[in-house]
């Protein structure tokens, strides 16, 4: 079980986008009246938001046109999330490809280093923490 001391210390993080180019072709009108709406000309690209929040609400985001790439996550890291952690935090990731990548680690390694006592501690993601789950039980 989890206590309230620990709960507060989880990060989670994840990612979504949305693309603007997502519009209806058709429409339906009252009484036979004609539906207009307007759409792009162009095809615009995905925006991704990159974020993390705590159980008591802070948010460390980031916002950015295309997809999340190795590059785009490292710079959310060390630009954005890695000054906002505080001793003991615990971060929590999703099984994204850009997760798994070892800079991530290296990034978060190093900063633990560098700024003692503001670093997380731990970081996994929902693979690794199945491996930890399984570790767990075969000690038993």
């Amino acid at each position: 079980m989890i206590t309230q001391c620990e709960a507060d210390k989880l990060v989670f993080l994840d990612e979504s986008g949305v693309n603007t180019d997502l519009s209806r072709r058709y429409g339906r009108a009252i009484g036979g009246e004609r539906s207009v709406d307007k759409t792009p000309l162009n095809t615009p690209a995905n925006t991704t938001i990159l974020s993390s929040v705590r159980r008591n609400g802070e948010t460390a985001y980031t916002i950015y046109r295309g997809g999340t790439t190795r590059e785009k996550f490292l710079d959310y890291l060390k630009n954005t999330l890695i000054p906002t952690l505080h001793e003991g935090d615990i971060v929590i990731m999703d099984n994204m490809r850009t997760h798994h990548v070892k800079e991530v680690q290296t990034l978060l390694q190093s900063s633990l280093l560098h700024r003692k006592n503001q670093a997380p501690s731990f970081l996994f993601s929902r693979k690794e923490n199945k491996e930890l789950e399984d570790r767990k039980y075969e000690n038993l």
